[in-house]
């Protein structure tokens, strides 16, 4: 850290998070929420596709949306169905065995929780430790999955944190070491301002892909070079 600017070596982590998330506008932008880009993907069919596109890729996702929604174009006939019967109908993404026993308990939880109709509008209202707290006790929503919904389809101020942000935020030095991804999500939403969590999930993620890789990352033209603590630790 002896190369890092004396000023910066000064900062705290939230000034850190702060001074790189206008890095980031200033180099990629601020997007934007759109409500009706999101509404064309209600929310339940958001929830029914975190369940089947965990560990898989996009093509084999879509395949078994499709053999889902085709089989069983009510969802909540999923809650019912012989458990083989969905196990065959997702199995392009894998896992079937483990998702869709998954998948039925959540349906089963959510036409218990809402009286049948399956109406999740309430997510928009309810307080947002509430809200997330009901997503993660579904099956198969964990913390990133419930904030991931909330973010992208209800537009709640939620920070999620996969694993290419947190690498950033270790990396830059707006975590601790070592920091694990529910402590990032205790941790980081705190230093910036909520409207400004849905354009720094975006920018940190699409930095984690262009530049923060896991091995080998691309810190030569790095717009958090500046500040990064991996950079002048170096």
């Amino acid at each position: 850290m002896n190369n890092l600017p004396t000023p910066l070596q000064r900062w705290d982590r939230a000034s850190r998070a702060r001074a790189a998330h206008q890095a980031l506008l200033a180099h990629y932008g601020k997007p934007t929420w759109d409500a009706a880009e999101a509404a064309q993907e209600p929310l339940l069919d958001r929830l029914i596709r975190v369940v089947v596109a965990q560990n898989t890729s996009r093509a084999n996702r879509a395949r078994a949306l499709e053999r889902l929604q085709r089989r069983f174009p009510d969802p909540a006939l999923i809650a019912d169905a012989p458990l083989m019967a969905l196990v065959d109908a997702i199995h392009p993404a894998g896992l079937a065995n483990v998702k869709a026993p998954r998948l039925q308990a959540m349906m089963r939880q959510l036409l218990e929780a809402t009286d049948g109709t399956l109406d999740l509008e309430f997510l928009h209202t309810a307080p947002l430790i509430e809200a997330l707290e009901f997503l993660e006790g579904l099956a198969g929503i964990g913390p990133l999955s419930a904030r991931l919904v909330m973010l992208f389809g209800v537009g709640r101020p939620v920070l999620p944190v996969n694993t290419g942000l947190l690498r950033v935020a270790i990396r830059v030095g707006m975590l601790p070491p070592q920091s694990s991804a529910d402590r990032a999500h205790e941790l980081l939403p705190a230093m910036l301002p909520s409207d400004d969590l849905y354009a720094f999930h975006l920018n940190m993620v699409r930095l984690a892909r262009d530049n923060c890789h896991n091995s080998r990352p691309r810190c030569d033209n790095c717009p958090l070079a500046v500040i990064c603590l991996w950079v002048h630790s170096a």
